[in-house]
């Protein structure tokens, strides 16, 4: 009787197993089938285009290590005994070695800036912990009150500060790095005491000429630098130091005669002059874009990549907390739908799409290029994108193929549209100072300043609006395009007539 009583339960408990297997079976069969059909899809990847050869083309680096200044800055803290260029292109190695590892591992001794390290400002030994803000102060006044920590300064950087000086000889810009999401950044912390140094050169009595040179031979420099190179880093650094050197002459010229200024007029017009590549210098910034895409994705979107960090807890959520295994396992469910060169070639796309907006006059790309991270350019988009209707939030069928590698070129959009903003700023700081300069050559007073300004030509004008710039009390003034970077709705460089 027991026995039939055991063999009636067993069979019960099969009948539910075999249910449940059967439903199992059915749930990985309505769920499992689709994915696998989607997955399967997306094997299959696109051919190159000519676009994308033309972004991926690596850069070509024929500029010889001695004459490429980029890796002197790289080495400049190199030991007094040492070559600079030799310790740049020691870190160069070791950078390339290191970003080549799966995982990339942090930067090593062999990476680090040198032995001879910058030194700056020291708030509990001068009283301040920064140099001159050019940008509100006039620095030749600054450093007639700083003269104590800047010869300070100026003692214990000598080295660095010689071998700054023989750099900007050199007549070649080449970020020889692989560009990557991990990257090997140069030190210019150099460049701005070098420059309050310029300025203080006036407080200590040299040639207002071999000042003025000196100050000349720099932005010459920087704006080489700003040409040559295509790291975004790099431009922005630069163009902050031309407008930096220019702020500096801007404080410097109205303490020379008018017969000083015109004994001078090739380096002032040297220091003044507009940056030119424009065009070229935008696009070089696009490819490096596309560049540290490439590498980043191709790193990071692997199965092994994504479980390794994941188990390591590298992988962290909005809130900064390691990713549980059950988001981790999304993370590789969608992988599929990653499909490599499908996504380079909508990036490529979208280079050329940027480049072109990033190229047009002022005027035309306040119109026709709204900010990159909107809405509105996000809409212009949709050729690039290849949707029928125009706008992301409809028919999300169309995203079966590369679903994942369409969102990342949708998030990898760098607000590029900035830059452009704050480089034609800087471009309204150094038309307002050449009117400066004029006015102060033409002895005007200043009753006839606003007159003076609706006289000037359309290169010294708004670069927007091509309108003449205000003129307030003793101030040259201009809204700037870029306001949030400025913190301010107003640049006015100063001009004190006499």
């Amino acid at each position: 009787m027991f026995r039939n009583r055991d063999t009636a339960s067993e069979s019960r408990v099969m009948r539910v197993l075999r249910r449940l297997l059967r439903f199992m079976f059915w749930v990985t069969l309505v769920l499992g089938l689709p994915y696998a059909i989607w997955a399967i899809y997306n094997c299959f990847d696109e051919v190159e285009t000519a676009q994308a050869r033309h972004w991926g083309a690596p850069y070509s680096n024929v500029v010889p290590d001695k004459a490429n200044a980029w890796l002197y800055l790289l080495g400049i803290g190199a030991a007094e005994n040492d070559d600079p260029i030799a310790m740049g292109r020691r870190r160069l190695d070791a950078f390339e070695t290191r970003r080549r590892m799966d995982p990339v591992p942090p930067a090593g001794v062999a990476e680090q800036a040198g032995p001879l390290p910058h030194i700056g400002p020291d708030r509990a030994v001068d009283g301040v912990n920064h140099l001159c803000d050019v940008r509100k102060t006039d620095c030749v006044a600054w450093t007639a009150q700083h003269a104590v920590m800047l010869d300070r300064l100026a003692t214990a950087n000598r080295v660095r500060l010689l071998r700054y000086e023989t750099m900007l000889s050199m007549p070649h810009w080449d970020e020889k790095a692989t560009p990557d999401t991990v990257s090997l950044d140069a030190d210019f912390k150099i460049a701005f005491l070098h420059l309050d140094l310029l300025a203080s050169g006036w407080r200590g009595g040299e040639d207002p000429q071999q000042v003025v040179a000196a100050l000349a031979k720099t932005v010459s420099f920087w704006r080489r630098v700003a040409e040559q190179s295509h790291e975004l880093l790099s431009k922005i650094l630069a163009a902050r130091l031309i407008e930096h050197g220019q702020r500096i002459l801007g404080s410097i010229v109205e303490r020379l005669s008018v017969a000083q200024l015109r004994s001078m007029q090739g380096d002032l017009d040297a220091i003044l002059a507009p940056q030119t590549a424009m065009q070229a210098d935008l696009e070089m910034v696009a490819k490096e874009e596309y560049l540290r895409f490439a590498a980043g994705t191709e790193r990071d979107l692997r199965v092994g990549t994504i479980l390794r960090e994941c188990v390591a807890g590298n992988v962290k959520d909005r809130a900064g907390a390691p990713e549980g295994i059950g988001r981790c396992a999304i993370r590789v469910l969608v992988l599929p739908g990653y499909v490599r060169q499908a996504t380079l070639n909508l990036r490529a796309e979208h280079a050329t799409v940027m480049a072109a907006c990033l190229s047009m006059p002022p005027e035309q790309f306040k119109t026709d290029c709204p900010p990159m991270r909107s809405a509105a350019f996000e809409a212009g988009l949709a050729p690039v994108l290849r949707h029928p209707k125009g706008r992301l939030s409809e028919n999300w069928g169309y995203f079966a193929y590369n679903l994942v590698g369409r969102i990342l070129v949708v998030m990898s959009v760098p607000d590029l549209s900035r830059y452009k903003d704050r480089l034609h700023d800087q471009d309204a700081v150094r038309r307002m100072l050449a009117i400066k300069l004029r006015a102060l050559q033409a002895r005007l007073p200043a009753t006839a300043m606003p007159g003076f300004l609706a006289d000037q030509p359309r290169e010294l004008r708004n670069p927007y609006t091509g309108e003449p710039f205000g003129w307030e009390g003793e101030d040259i003034t201009y809204a700037p395009a870029d306001s949030q970077y400025w913190k301010s709705e107003r640049l006015a460089i100063q001009c004190r007539l006499r």
